[in-house]
């Protein structure tokens, strides 16, 4: 009964030296570091995109426009990086795919859903994308500006990629 009357009695404080000495903060520095690292690496191989010439389907698929490049790749680096600060997890990576008609799609394909957002020349400043769980539950689709991160879709991506 005394412990509950003296309010100025403190708690012993949980023994946590990993927070105590920040290994934790490293760790997860670290971590950030090393999963941005491989976003990098995956955005940067990815420039081969902007080598393919007109045909380069052996048909008649266009080239694909820097423009439409960094617009996909910028807007992958902010997802990337919210995921990170927000969520405080790594956002599964895409392939950066070209497509025939000169856009570029990001496609993630994982055993929880996918999710294909294309960039093209229709609107420069919008994406069009569709996902699901491979069913029609947790279905979303429609266009997106790709200034900044929504919210609801990288709550879409967290709970279903």
């Amino acid at each position: 009964m005394a412990e509950i009357s003296n309010p100025t009695r403190r708690l012993p404080k949980a023994q946590l030296p990993i927070n105590q000495t920040g290994i934790l903060k490293d760790i997860v520095t670290k971590m950030g570091y090393t999963y941005n690292s491989e976003a990098e690496k995956l955005i940067e191989q990815s420039k081969d995109i902007l080598m393919l010439r007109e045909g380069w389907d052996e048909e008649d698929a266009l080239p694909i426009d820097k423009i439409i490049w960094e617009n996909a790749t910028s807007f992958l680096k902010a997802y990337v990086k919210y995921f990170d600060r927000k969520y405080l997890t790594a956002l599964e990576l895409p392939e950066i795919n070209p497509v025939r008609d000169g856009s570029i799609d990001l496609e993630w394909r994982t055993a929880k859903g996918r999710l294909l957002i294309n960039f093209n020349h229709k609107d420069l400043q919008r994406a069009s994308f569709y996902g699901d769980g491979y069913t029609d539950e947790d279905r979303i689709k429609g266009d997106i500006s790709i200034k900044g991160v929504k919210e609801h879709l990288a709550l879409w991506m967290k709970n279903c990629l």
